[in-house]
């Protein structure tokens, strides 16, 4: 998305540079373990691998959401050809999109709705 968000600046006369910035994100020490406590308690083990769909977009681009069955269909993939575990994200009034992805599901076991449970840091 960011490449294709240079891309366009680029088209409208932006100087082009050899390199995007990358900005680190620094985690506290509490969010880190509040993020390994909400993890255990969903059953989520360090031998897991975890892929994490933010299943809402802001008002501003909510003409460019994926439809819910995209994200099932994406969910469902992965779990049979990788075996992950799947994190649905968003803000706790968009819970109800995760909810309606997970329902659509064939494993739902291998999903969790955690819309509103976490910080951007976690």
């Amino acid at each position: 998305m960011t490449k294709l968000f240079y891309i366009l600046v680029e088209c409208a006369g932006a100087i082009r540079k050899d390199h995007i910035k990358v900005i680190p994100i620094v985690c506290k020490q509490h969010d880190i373990d509040e993020t390994n406590n909400k993890l255990r308690k969903w059953g989520i083990f360090r031998k897991d691998i975890l892929v994490i769909l933010h299943v809402a977009t802001s008002k501003n681009f909510s003409l460019r959401r994926w439809p819910t069955e995209y994200f099932t269909d994406l969910a469902d993939r992965l779990i049979g050809n990788f075996g992950v575990r799947i994190i649905f994200t968003g803000l706790s009034n968009e819970a109800f999109l995760a909810e309606k992805a997970i329902s659509y599901m064939k494993i739902k076991k291998m999903a969790i709705n955690a819309c509103g449970e976490l910080n951007f840091y976690q």
